[in-house]
Parts: C-alpha cells; structure tokens; sequence
C-alpha cells in the first residue's frame, strides 16, 4: 500500500519494457486522491500495468475487478485461472456499479473515512502501540504473544468491539491484532475502542 516501493518497481522493469500486476485489494476505494488504488497514489503510468483486487472491502459489493490495456485483459480472460475464478453474478456487477456511483456522487465518504483512519491509528500510538504509517485504513499491531493477543481479542468482543486476530500472510510468527476503520464510525466508537484497549494492554 505504500506509493514508493511501487514507483521502485515500475522504474526497475520499464527498461525491458516489463509489466508490473498490483494487488488492490485492499487500496480500491480508500487509497489515492480519488480512492482508485496504490498505483493512482504513486501515479504510476496505465501502460504496462495491470490492477486488481476486490470489490468487498470498501464497496462492500461481491466481486472483483481487474484493470488494464484492454488486450491484456481479454488474454487473462481467458486463462484458466480467470474463468475458474468468475462467478459470473450480474447481481455483484450490479452492486460494485451502484457503490462507485455512491463514491462519485459524494465524496465526503472517502474524507471521513481517511479521517477516522487517522484518528485510529494516532491512538493506538498514543497507547505505546507500534502502527505502521501508511493512508490505509487498516491498523494492525503487535502486543506480547499470541496468546495474549487472543486474550485481548476476546475480550473485546466480549464488550461488541471486532477487532481480529490474525496469522494472516505477513503478521508474523506471534500474529497481530488487526482492526480497521469504517467511513461510518463515530468517534465515540474509535474512542471506545482506545478505552477498551488501554484498559486490556
């Protein structure tokens, strides 16, 4: 989700005219100026690049999208892998199409999202916890072990607060506990969730 390690690699391959495929799963809809993702916010170049992900997170649709020069596109529609993985659901078409217009239509979403994102993150460092510094809406941390971060977890939900304990690729061999901020939280919930967690760490 960071712009630079992006920008490094579509300068390493542009000498021998590589492509560069990004995973947006988790960037469509809350990275970038207008929310399209980490290659718009490292303003990558559409040539030579493919971009896809889920249409889940942010749109809360069903589906995934992949963009791209219009040739690439039909020589990965027809892989196996593409056609394995397409449900062919005009209904998750129908609500992906739906939530982009939401987005056009009123962009303060987008805003009140990064800015809850913001709040989050700058309390859970305020708590002592390490938090990595990027625009995503995702927080996620590391406190004692793994059976203390269950403990946590737990308990938390034990008071209606979600916040996941994940293996997830990349988490580590401890896991983290991993939470995210909503366009439609309020900042009495963030708050609540700081409370919570300052009282369980």
């Amino acid at each position: 989700m960071r712009s630079r390690p992006l920008s490094a690699y579509a300068q390493v391959i542009a000498p021998s005219d590589g492509w560069l495929v990004v995973d947006e799963s988790h960037a469509f809809g809350t990275i970038g100026p207008h929310g399209r993702g980490s290659a718009e916010l490292a303003q990558l170049p559409f040539h030579h690049l493919v971009i896809g992900g889920s249409a889940a997170k942010a749109f809360g649709a069903h589906g995934g999208l992949a963009l791209g020069d219009a040739q690439a596109i039909a020589q990965l529609w027809r892989t196996p892998v593409s056609r394995g993985a397409v449900l062919g659901c005009s209904a998750g078409a129908a609500m992906t199409a739906e939530s982009l217009r939401l987005i056009r239509k009123r962009p303060e979403i987008l805003e009140r999202l990064r800015e809850n994102a913001r709040s989050l993150k700058a309390g859970l460092r305020a708590l002592g916890l390490t938090v990595e510094d990027n625009p995503g809406p995702i927080a996620a941390f590391v406190h004692g072990d793994s059976f203390h971060m269950q403990r946590i977890q737990r308990a938390l939900w034990d008071q209606g607060i979600f916040v996941a304990y994940s293996t997830y690729v990349g988490a580590g061999p401890m896991g983290v506990l991993r939470c995210a901020a909503f366009a439609d939280h309020t900042p009495e919930q963030i708050a609540q969730l700081l409370e919570a967690l300052r009282k369980l760490l």
